[in-house]
């Protein structure tokens, strides 16, 4: 079993354009057709999490981890597409617009610790 390293956006069933990584399989050398306008490729960290895609359309996003696998943001390098994600003490992905509270069970903003 491996981890998706690119696939090309098509009619065709995804196994017939797209490739895995397997240990052993060196997906360095990736062939881009100037016919296709989307090549999307993947990146993996050594832990299994994606850290990266890249295609012509999206343009590259970067992912970011917590230590206990969470994801902690998502970055298109702009404003409009990224976001920030927070988890309550259940490790529930809360609500971007929920409130949050201080130790003093006040409510306010949180942009600061991020």
């Amino acid at each position: 079993m491996g981890r998706k390293a690119w696939q090309f956006a098509s009619t065709l069933p995804a196994e017939k354009l797209s490739q895995v990584h397997n240990s052993g399989v060196n997906t360095s050398l990736l062939v881009d057709h100037a016919y296709n306008p989307i090549h999307r490729r993947y990146q993996y960290d050594p832990a299994g999490e994606l850290v990266r895609t890249l295609d012509k359309l999206r343009g590259e996003i970067k992912y970011e981890y917590e230590a206990n696998g969470q994801l902690r943001s998502r970055d298109t390098s702009s404003l409009i597409g990224s976001e920030v994600f927070r988890y309550d003490a259940a490790a529930n992905r809360l609500d971007f617009n929920a409130r949050q509270f201080d130790s003093l069970g006040r409510r306010g903003a949180v942009w600061g610790r991020f």
